[in-house]
Protein backbone atom coordinates (compact mmCIF):
# COMPACT_ATOMS: atom_id res chain seq x y z
CA UNK A 1 0.00 0.00 0.00
CA UNK A 2 2.86 2.71 0.77
CA UNK A 3 3.85 2.20 -2.42
CA UNK A 4 1.00 2.04 -4.56
CA UNK A 5 0.16 5.66 -2.59
CA UNK A 6 3.61 6.72 -4.24
CA UNK A 7 4.32 5.27 -7.56
CA UNK A 8 0.15 5.59 -8.03
CA UNK A 9 -0.59 9.00 -7.05
CA UNK A 10 -1.64 11.38 -9.28
CA UNK A 11 1.80 12.78 -9.26
CA UNK A 12 3.81 9.68 -8.64
CA UNK A 13 6.81 9.88 -6.23
CA UNK A 14 10.17 7.69 -6.78
CA UNK A 15 10.64 4.88 -4.19
CA UNK A 16 13.74 3.34 -2.83
CA UNK A 17 13.05 0.24 -1.04
CA UNK A 18 15.27 -0.48 1.55
CA UNK A 19 15.23 -4.37 3.15
CA UNK A 20 17.51 -6.99 4.65
CA UNK A 21 19.10 -9.83 2.39
CA UNK A 22 16.57 -12.60 1.67
CA UNK A 23 13.84 -10.07 2.81
CA UNK A 24 11.87 -10.36 -0.19
CA UNK A 25 13.04 -6.85 -2.17
CA UNK A 26 13.28 -8.86 -5.85
CA UNK A 27 9.98 -10.64 -4.72
CA UNK A 28 8.23 -7.09 -4.39
CA UNK A 29 9.82 -5.77 -7.56
CA UNK A 30 8.49 -8.70 -9.48
CA UNK A 31 4.91 -8.60 -7.66
CA UNK A 32 4.87 -5.11 -8.87
CA UNK A 33 5.90 -6.02 -12.51
CA UNK A 34 3.35 -8.80 -12.85
CA UNK A 35 0.87 -6.83 -11.22
CA UNK A 36 1.02 -3.61 -12.42
CA UNK A 37 -2.88 -3.20 -12.04
CA UNK A 38 -2.58 -3.31 -8.31
CA UNK A 39 -0.21 -0.12 -8.32
CA UNK A 40 -1.23 1.97 -11.51
CA UNK A 41 -4.90 2.36 -13.04
CA UNK A 42 -5.39 1.32 -16.89
CA UNK A 43 -5.57 5.13 -17.63
CA UNK A 44 -2.15 6.06 -16.09
CA UNK A 45 -0.65 3.95 -18.75
CA UNK A 46 2.01 2.46 -16.95
CA UNK A 47 5.15 0.68 -18.91
CA UNK A 48 7.22 -0.84 -16.06
CA UNK A 49 10.79 -1.85 -16.48
CA UNK A 50 12.84 -3.96 -14.19
CA UNK A 51 16.58 -4.36 -13.95
CA UNK A 52 19.02 -6.13 -11.91
CA UNK A 53 21.91 -4.39 -11.76
CA UNK A 54 23.66 -8.01 -10.95
CA UNK A 55 22.92 -8.76 -14.61
CA UNK A 56 25.65 -8.51 -16.95
CA UNK A 57 23.71 -6.81 -19.46
CA UNK A 58 23.22 -3.78 -17.26
CA UNK A 59 26.79 -3.27 -16.05
CA UNK A 60 27.36 -0.31 -17.66
CA UNK A 61 25.17 2.71 -18.19
CA UNK A 62 24.92 1.97 -22.00
CA UNK A 63 23.15 -1.72 -21.16
CA UNK A 64 20.69 -0.31 -19.15
CA UNK A 65 19.59 2.28 -21.53
CA UNK A 66 19.51 -0.75 -23.92
CA UNK A 67 17.61 -2.72 -20.87
CA UNK A 68 14.84 0.23 -20.77
CA UNK A 69 14.47 0.47 -24.71
CA UNK A 70 13.98 -3.39 -25.11
CA UNK A 71 11.61 -3.70 -22.29
CA UNK A 72 9.30 -0.61 -23.51
CA UNK A 73 9.75 -1.73 -27.22
CA UNK A 74 8.47 -5.18 -25.40
CA UNK A 75 4.90 -3.64 -23.91
CA UNK A 76 4.04 -0.87 -27.06
CA UNK A 77 4.99 -3.37 -29.60
CA UNK A 78 7.35 -0.81 -30.80
CA UNK A 79 11.03 0.46 -30.44
CA UNK A 80 11.16 3.58 -28.45
CA UNK A 81 13.97 5.19 -30.07
CA UNK A 82 16.53 3.63 -32.14
CA UNK A 83 19.61 2.02 -30.40
CA UNK A 84 21.97 4.28 -32.13
CA UNK A 85 19.75 6.96 -29.75
CA UNK A 86 20.86 5.28 -26.29
CA UNK A 87 24.77 7.41 -26.72
CA UNK A 88 22.78 10.58 -28.02
CA UNK A 89 21.36 12.33 -24.69
CA UNK A 90 19.31 15.14 -26.66
CA UNK A 91 17.58 12.11 -28.75
CA UNK A 92 17.15 10.04 -26.09
CA UNK A 93 15.41 12.91 -24.17
CA UNK A 94 13.53 13.51 -26.86
CA UNK A 95 11.62 10.55 -27.17
CA UNK A 96 11.62 9.84 -23.25
CA UNK A 97 9.57 13.61 -23.27
CA UNK A 98 7.32 11.94 -26.34
CA UNK A 99 6.00 8.72 -24.28
CA UNK A 100 5.89 11.57 -21.26
CA UNK A 101 3.10 13.35 -23.86
CA UNK A 102 1.31 10.29 -25.09
CA UNK A 103 0.44 10.04 -20.68
CA UNK A 104 2.54 7.02 -20.27
CA UNK A 105 3.76 6.71 -16.61
CA UNK A 106 7.11 4.97 -16.97
CA UNK A 107 7.97 3.21 -13.76
CA UNK A 108 12.15 2.23 -14.30
CA UNK A 109 13.18 -0.52 -11.31
CA UNK A 110 16.53 -1.07 -10.24
CA UNK A 111 17.05 -4.16 -8.05
CA UNK A 112 20.55 -4.85 -6.57
CA UNK A 113 21.45 -1.03 -6.65
CA UNK A 114 24.70 -1.45 -4.44
CA UNK A 115 26.54 -3.66 -7.60
CA UNK A 116 27.31 -0.13 -8.69
CA UNK A 117 29.96 0.14 -6.58
CA UNK A 118 31.68 -2.51 -8.40
CA UNK A 119 31.60 -0.40 -11.46
CA UNK A 120 31.84 2.65 -9.94
CA UNK A 121 34.38 4.40 -12.40
CA UNK A 122 31.26 3.62 -15.12
CA UNK A 123 28.88 5.59 -12.80
CA UNK A 124 30.27 8.49 -11.57
CA UNK A 125 27.57 10.86 -13.33
CA UNK A 126 25.08 8.28 -13.99
CA UNK A 127 23.00 9.16 -10.76
CA UNK A 128 23.12 13.07 -11.40
CA UNK A 129 21.44 11.80 -15.28
CA UNK A 130 18.50 9.97 -13.61
CA UNK A 131 17.53 12.03 -11.00
CA UNK A 132 17.12 14.65 -13.38
CA UNK A 133 15.20 12.37 -15.55
CA UNK A 134 12.88 11.69 -12.91
CA UNK A 135 13.01 15.28 -11.69
CA UNK A 136 11.48 16.20 -15.05
CA UNK A 137 8.84 13.56 -14.87
CA UNK A 138 10.22 11.53 -17.65
CA UNK A 139 10.27 8.41 -15.56
CA UNK A 140 9.64 7.21 -12.10
CA UNK A 141 12.30 5.19 -10.37
CA UNK A 142 11.50 2.66 -7.87
CA UNK A 143 15.11 1.43 -6.57
CA UNK A 144 16.01 -1.59 -4.14
CA UNK A 145 18.86 -1.70 -1.66
CA UNK A 146 19.92 -2.99 1.40
CA UNK A 147 20.22 0.19 2.80
CA UNK A 148 19.23 3.99 2.54
CA UNK A 149 20.14 5.30 -1.18
CA UNK A 150 21.94 8.03 0.55
CA UNK A 151 23.96 5.47 2.82
CA UNK A 152 24.80 3.04 -0.29
CA UNK A 153 26.29 6.26 -1.73
CA UNK A 154 28.17 7.17 1.51
CA UNK A 155 30.06 3.90 1.85
CA UNK A 156 31.01 4.42 -1.44
CA UNK A 157 32.92 7.70 -0.75
CA UNK A 158 29.70 10.12 -2.44
CA UNK A 159 26.74 12.26 -1.79
CA UNK A 160 23.21 10.77 -2.82
CA UNK A 161 22.67 12.47 -6.14
CA UNK A 162 18.65 11.57 -5.74
CA UNK A 163 18.56 14.35 -2.83
CA UNK A 164 14.66 14.56 -1.62
CA UNK A 165 13.01 12.66 -4.89
CA UNK A 166 12.45 9.85 -3.07
CA UNK A 167 10.49 7.90 -0.19
CA UNK A 168 11.88 5.09 1.77
CA UNK A 169 9.86 2.03 2.05
CA UNK A 170 11.79 -0.41 4.41
CA UNK A 171 10.92 -4.01 4.25
CA UNK A 172 10.88 -5.39 7.71
CA UNK A 173 9.76 -8.95 9.14
CA UNK A 174 5.80 -10.10 8.53
CA UNK A 175 3.78 -9.28 11.15
CA UNK A 176 2.72 -12.32 13.51
CA UNK A 177 -1.24 -13.23 11.67
CA UNK A 178 -0.31 -12.71 7.66
CA UNK A 179 2.74 -15.25 8.19
CA UNK A 180 0.31 -17.72 10.14
CA UNK A 181 -1.78 -16.97 7.03
CA UNK A 182 0.47 -17.61 4.52
CA UNK A 183 1.66 -20.77 5.75
CA UNK A 184 -1.68 -22.31 5.92
CA UNK A 185 -2.42 -21.97 2.68
CA UNK A 186 0.58 -24.66 2.30
CA UNK A 187 -1.58 -27.14 3.93
CA UNK A 188 0.69 -26.80 7.22
CA UNK A 189 -1.13 -27.67 10.72
CA UNK A 190 -1.25 -25.36 13.35
CA UNK A 191 1.65 -27.68 15.34
CA UNK A 192 3.96 -27.46 11.91
CA UNK A 193 3.19 -23.47 11.31
CA UNK A 194 4.15 -23.21 15.62
CA UNK A 195 7.17 -24.78 14.84
CA UNK A 196 8.34 -22.74 11.63
CA UNK A 197 7.22 -19.35 13.72
CA UNK A 198 9.85 -20.73 16.36
CA UNK A 199 12.74 -21.96 14.44
CA UNK A 200 13.07 -19.12 11.18
CA UNK A 201 11.00 -16.25 13.04
CA UNK A 202 9.18 -14.01 10.25
CA UNK A 203 11.71 -13.29 7.60
CA UNK A 204 10.01 -14.63 4.76
CA UNK A 205 12.86 -16.24 3.19
CA UNK A 206 13.78 -18.60 6.18
CA UNK A 207 9.90 -18.86 6.63
CA UNK A 208 9.77 -20.68 3.12
CA UNK A 209 13.03 -22.36 3.87
CA UNK A 210 11.55 -23.69 7.22
CA UNK A 211 8.10 -24.71 5.60
CA UNK A 212 10.04 -26.42 3.16
CA UNK A 213 11.56 -28.29 5.90
CA UNK A 214 8.68 -29.51 7.25
CA UNK A 215 7.01 -30.59 4.17
CA UNK A 216 9.84 -32.97 3.33
CA UNK A 217 10.77 -34.58 6.63
CA UNK A 218 7.98 -33.47 8.93
CA UNK A 219 8.67 -31.82 12.51
CA UNK A 220 11.78 -33.80 13.51
CA UNK A 221 14.93 -33.61 14.71
CA UNK A 222 16.15 -33.48 10.65
CA UNK A 223 13.88 -31.01 9.56
CA UNK A 224 15.76 -28.79 12.49
CA UNK A 225 19.25 -29.92 10.81
CA UNK A 226 18.74 -29.35 7.75
CA UNK A 227 17.21 -26.09 8.22
CA UNK A 228 20.75 -25.30 10.12
CA UNK A 229 22.55 -26.24 7.02
CA UNK A 230 20.91 -24.38 4.50
CA UNK A 231 20.22 -21.25 6.61
CA UNK A 232 24.01 -20.90 8.32
CA UNK A 233 25.46 -19.22 5.14
CA UNK A 234 22.50 -17.02 5.23
CA UNK A 235 22.43 -15.92 8.18
CA UNK A 236 26.36 -15.07 7.96
CA UNK A 237 25.26 -13.25 5.01
CA UNK A 238 22.69 -11.14 7.20
CA UNK A 239 24.32 -10.52 10.07
CA UNK A 240 28.06 -9.27 8.60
Amino acid sequence: ADIRHRIGAVEPQSVNIVGLRRNGKSSMLRYLQERTEEFCTPEQKPLVVLLDLQDRRFHTPGGILEGLRRGIGKQTGSEPWPQAANDDPFELEDRLEALRDKEYRLLVMFDEFGAIGKRLEQFQDWGDDWRAKASASLVTLVIASRRPLSEVYSTLGLTSPFGNIFSTTVLGALELEPLQQLLAQGSLSKTEIDWGNKTAGKLPYYAQLAASMVWQHGISELAQQEFRQQAQRRFEELWT
